[in-house]
């Protein structure tokens, strides 16, 4: 094993002589299995090495050379597909186009769509991870998580006739930092389904869930501009809830640092859906807040303006005046 990731996922693996990746006319097809699973093709050697692993089966190995550009057979299949590029890049055919991937890119296709792929290159590593779409459907159907993180699988689940595949990009920063935490969850499900132990499922679905939420923050997505609107409006919607868990402490940097976009970013955002800048929301939602506290605990004027991140008393009076037209003490006396 060439890349320095396969260790990391096959620790404590032993591989089996045979493998259920089997050559056509046209190159090699994949079989959809009932759990998870996942094929992992690596050209970092002299040859194309094939990974084929299902949970609680043994892991399956072959090496067989390979002429890179070459066209798999056609397939498709009832499991939602997860391509990711390790390293290197990749070529595959959806539903009659050519797509190319490159190194971090991932793409997640839907079920029953046709497709195929190129065999890559030297120097690289591609991993094809299967969910069965009813665990799919099982863990983010009425999730609990938030709409915006779950958008990605919303859209396989809900509206999957729309969508035969969803492509991402690492965003900027991310690409920069060096650390996916996306990968890292990938990682992290494909260790566990090569080297099961008990407990092992649960933590592949917690790792499924986590993945789709990193996906979220670190990714673009290649949308229509109605699916880019509605993500842009869960974005604002996941902002101000943000914001008013803790309206004293979140600020834009925060914000950045969170979802991996600029400043500039931020403010056309919530400017697009509230009209406001950043600092005039945060200011409204720490009023807002100041207002409930007033009115339902029986904390100090003083001690109010701090916990929503008023340090000046007088500039928070102030504040708090021309936007209810009392002053703090006033609004309690009289609205109590």
């Amino acid at each position: 094993m060439s890349s320095p990731l396969l260790p990391y996922v096959f620790q404590n693996a032993h591989f089996s002589e045979c493998i259920t990746v089997k050559a056509s006319a046209t190159g090699f097809y994949r079989h959809a299995e009932a759990g998870p699973s996942f094929i992992l093709w690596d050209s970092t050697g002299e040859g194309l090495s094939v990974y084929h692993v299902v949970q609680n089966q043994q892991p399956e190995q072959v090496t067989t050379p390979f002429v890179p550009g070459k066209a798999t057979g056609t397939h498709q299949h009832e499991d939602i597909e997860i391509l990711y590029v390790i390293q290197g890049s990749i070529s595959q055919n959806i539903a009659g186009e050519t797509y190319h991937f490159q190194q971090h890119e991932v793409v997640l296709i839907n079920q029953g769509i046709p497709h195929f792929d190129y065999l890559p290159a030297r120097d690289s590593c591609i991993l094809f991870l299967s969910i069965p779409n009813t665990l799919f459907i099982q863990l983010f159907r009425n999730s609990i998580h938030s709409p915006y993180k779950n958008f990605i699988a919303d859209l396989l689940v809900e509206h999957k006739s729309d969508y035969t595949h969803i492509h991402g990009t690492p965003k900027t920063q991310v690409r920069a930092g060096g650390y996916f935490q996306a990968e890292q969850a990938l990682l992290e499900i494909c260790r566990e389904i090569a080297n099961t132990q008990p407990g092992s499922t649960h933590i592949i679905r917690g790792n499924i869930i986590r993945l789709i939420y990193h996906l979220a923050l670190e990714y673009h997505f290649d949308l229509p501009e109605y699916s880019q609107a509605n993500m842009r409006k869960l974005l604002f919607d996941e902002i101000t809830a943000d914001i008013k868990k803790d309206c004293r402490n979140t600020t834009i940097e925060s914000l950045q640092k969170k979802y991996y976009f600029n400043r500039d970013y931020f403010n056309r955002l919530i400017k697009e859906f509230s009209g406001y800048t950043f600092r005039e929301l945060r200011q409204n939602i720490r009023l807002e807040e100041a207002k409930r506290l007033l009115l339902e605990t029986d904390t100090r004027v003083d001690d109010v303006a701090l916990a929503v991140g008023y340090e000046n008393r007088g500039f928070f009076y102030r504040l708090f005046a021309k936007k209810y037209g009392k002053t703090p003490r006033e609004y309690r006396l009289a609205e109590r």
